[in-house]
């Protein structure tokens, strides 16, 4: 008598493909919402919308917390304004950190370029979108 051997099938998931459990976030976090508070201004005075974004993505957290020492180096005396980009759908969030500079405007886009090349080159992508841009 014949035994017959089963091969199990295995399948290979691709590793952006596999689950690996639920993040649990807290909605708000106190130390960042003071973090904010010291070192961004707020021109929509979303303050508690925006912290519940950022607490989103462990990778736009380090950016956050990171930024005001990133810029005061390229920038001595700055402000750094933080808020949404406005689009029609409300569902659809995007970032946008403004950094006011005394600078001419050829120095700030050179300085923004500076800028932007450190948070690509120290930082993985985060899973929410933002963008930097550096203003006179």
């Amino acid at each position: 008598m014949k035994q017959y051997l089963f091969q199990s099938q295995e399948m290979q998931i691709p590793q952006e493909n596999v689950f690996t459990g639920m993040k649990i976030m807290p909605k708000s976090d106190k130390n960042l919402t003071e973090f904010l508070k010291q070192n961004f201004k707020f021109p929509s005075n979303n303050l508690k919308e925006i912290c519940e974004f950022i607490n989103e993505d462990i990778e736009m957290k380090k950016i956050i917390y990171d930024l005001p020492k990133i810029v005061s180096k390229e920038f001595p005396k700055t402000k750094i304004l933080i808020d949404f980009v406005k689009y029609d759908y409300p569902h659809e969030k995007i970032l946008k950190l403004i950094v006011k500079t005394e600078f001419d405007i050829e120095t700030s886009i050179n300085k923004e370029k500076i800028l932007k090349d450190i948070v690509i080159d120290n930082y993985n992508t985060t899973k929410n979108e933002f963008f930097i841009r550096v203003e006179p």
